[in-house]
């Protein structure tokens, strides 16, 4: 029997309904084994991607890893398990240093050179560079340090030493402030090698880390609101890069304008580069953001060294030039840590440079990061002090990968030491294209979108192709 359905003839018999039912069935065997590229489409993919290389659905968005969204009861297990850790590894290397490395032993330095050249001697010794440890150790600071250093030469060393430790520890603790670090965590960051080594040997490096955060470092906001079950460690301020090119600091409120002079700046930015003539990437920054507090430096650092040329002489001068080569000699115990352990002198000659020209890339934003890793990267005479200039880009990533940093940094070796610093400054470039790598403030689903967005982005999703 034939009926009409539609306009159309159809075959009602029971071999027409049979090969009805034959043909649904392989449509739909059909449609099942074709990739759909969007919520109800079934168009097969592009001719030119693989099949399995599909568009998601309109507002599809990748579930991230609740290990990696701060918030999430997994992700504070594993920072809270990495911050364990970590202070565990602060306290055995304390144990460990504190007994054995000697006291007061780079002020002790400078005021044995002072000494030796009150009484006419010479302070730049070059059998000094055959001493490995000690007070003995050679005197590298410019001449114009020496009538500062001289009245106390003539002090015992005790008194000397307990007046600059109470102000290294002083700039210390204003430093960990100025950084938005809550109190609880002041003692574990001083007993970090980065900070323990120079408060033992009362190494300058604590005063000049601080004139550092300073210059480029405004002062802490607010302590942000963390996500809802986030740890403790997720309450750290957040750091807030200063404009040098501006005469003020940024306030909180347009009441809170507080002026600061190019002089000042200046200052702060050339007495880094004075006291350790291989840390001149402060100053070079800020001499490109700000020219006029660049160039007033430079006019103080002049002043400063006519003013004491009559007490110095110029033949020292020569003397401290030598000194420095002797100094640049690759192979030698004063190299610390640098690149130049690592690298044959002419490529580690050739990075040191290239820091130095990459501060005139520094973008604005995360600038104090940028500088500080580029100033202890590019330093020939690096120790572990000098990783001090590390922590405003550890403050800027994710707390998972400063905590790693710190972890390796904190074994005082010197390959954990280079193993903490890459991996901060890979976190800190990848951050642009995956902000996910930065500490955000905010709620979880802030958290868990920027972690999307990255994921995302290393996913191989294709585009939508278009329909014909």
């Amino acid at each position: 029997m034939r009926c009409r359905d539609n306009g159309a003839v159809t075959d009602d018999t029971r071999e027409g309904r049979a090969e009805r039912t034959r043909a649904r069935r392989e449509e739909r065997t059909r449609d099942a084994r074709e990739p759909r590229t969007r919520a109800g489409d079934r168009s097969s993919a592009a001719p030119d991607e693989p099949a399995w290389q599909v568009t998601p659905p309109p507002g599809w968005r990748p579930r991230p890893p609740a290990l990696v969204v701060p918030g999430t009861l997994a992700n504070t297990l594993l920072r809270s398990t990495l911050a364990a850790i970590t202070a565990v590894s602060v306290l055995a290397t304390l144990l460990r240093l504190a007994p054995t490395y000697p006291l007061a032993v780079d002020i002790e330095i400078p005021l044995r050179a002072a000494d030796r050249w009150l009484h006419g001697g010479q302070p730049y010794l070059a059998s000094s560079f055959a001493v490995t440890s000690g007070p003995g150790q050679p005197f590298l600071y410019p001449p114009f340090v020496l009538p500062f250093v001289a009245p106390f030469a003539t002090l015992p060393l005790e008194p000397v030493a307990i007046a600059w430790g109470a102000l290294s520890l002083g700039a210390a603790v204003w430093t960990l402030r100025r950084l938005g670090m809550p109190a609880w965590t002041w003692p574990l960051a001083l007993a970090w090698a980065p900070y323990l080594q120079p408060l033992l040997g009362l190494n300058v490096q604590v005063l000049l880390f601080a004139a550092f955060v300073a210059l480029l470092v405004d002062r802490p906001g607010q302590a942000p609101s963390a996500p809802d079950g986030a740890s403790i460690l997720a309450r750290v301020r957040p750091i807030r890069d200063r404009d040098v090119s501006a005469d003020h600091s940024a306030p909180e409120t347009a009441a809170e304008v507080r002026p600061r002079p190019a002089l000042v700046d200046g200052v702060l930015g050339v007495f880094i580069a004075l006291l350790k003539t291989s840390q001149v990437h402060p100053w070079l920054y800020l001499l490109r953001r700000r020219p006029k507090a660049g160039v007033l430096g430079v006019i103080a650092a002049v002043s400063l060294v006519l003013v004491t040329l009559p007490l110095t002489g110029l033949p020292i001068w020569f003397d401290w030039l030598a000194q420095a080569r002797r100094a640049a000699q690759p192979g030698l115990s004063v190299g610390g840590i640098s690149l130049l352990h690592f690298l044959p002198f002419p490529l580690a000659v050739a990075g040191g440079l290239l820091s130095v020209l990459l501060v005139f890339a520094v973008p604005r934003r995360h600038a104090a990061a940028w500088v500080g890793l580029l100033t202890l990267i590019g330093s020939p005479d690096l120790h572990f002090f000098g990783l001090l200039f590390a922590i405003p880009a550890m403050l800027i990533v994710r707390r998972e990968i400063a905590l790693a940093a710190a972890l390796a940094i904190s074994t005082y070796t010197t390959l954990g030491a280079w193993l903490g610093v890459v991996l901060v400054l890979a976190a800190l470039a990848s951050s642009y294209a995956h902000p996910a790598l930065l500490e955000l403030v905010g709620e979880v689903g802030q958290y868990a979108d920027h972690v999307a967005g990255s994921i995302r982005r290393v996913l191989p999703v294709a585009r939508p192709s278009r329909r014909r």
